[in-house]
């Protein structure tokens, strides 16, 4: 299979890409960084079958809005969020989507992840993992030194995400819808 990739058609609020973050590097003034919520960034990964320190995209109240714009992926979102899923193969049909819960996306599939409910951070995680450039082995993003992967920045409306699709013989450890 050949690697996939969205389309950011909103951007969310304070949406990066994240792992658990930078470790030794506070003698050159490099913060920790990383996730918020450890729990729900190792669950995401743990779902899709992927290496716990995968690197995922954190969001605040209100995530991105994707269109697989190319290939097919399992996903799954973490933490108290609201999202719909927009089927292309069903005619845009919406599915309300429930988190910690595994769903394969198809070419042209959207998802929306609309806010948080109860919380202020979320987690978007995908099925073998983004396609990013690492810093000192890190896939965090930290913006005011503007450091990590997308040149430290926030993800932005239009920018493409690619991941890889590449399935290594391993079971999702939910359901997939």
């Amino acid at each position: 299979m050949s690697d996939g990739q969205f389309v950011v058609e909103r951007s969310g609020i304070h949406t990066t890409f994240q792992d658990s973050g930078y470790d030794h590097l506070q003698h050159l003034g490099i913060t920790t960084g990383g996730v918020i919520d450890n729990n729900l960034f190792k669950i995401a990964n743990k779902l899709l079958g992927n290496n716990l320190n995968e690197t995922i995209i954190e969001f605040a109240y209100q995530g991105p809005r994707l269109r697989l714009d190319n290939g097919n992926s399992h996903i799954v979102i973490t933490g108290d969020v609201h999202f719909v899923i927009s089927k292309k193969s069903e005619g845009f049909s919406k599915i309300l989507g429930e988190t910690f819960k595994t769903y394969q996306l198809k070419e042209g599939d959207i998802i929306d992840i609309l806010a948080t409910k109860s919380s202020v951070y979320g987690y978007f995680g995908v099925d073998g993992g983004f396609i990013i450039d690492k810093y000192n082995n890190s896939g965090s993003t930290l913006i005011r030194p503007a450091i990590g992967p997308n040149g430290g920045k926030h993800i932005q409306k239009n920018q493409i995400i690619k991941f890889s699709s590449k399935r290594k013989n391993k079971k999702l450890k939910q359901l997939t819808y």
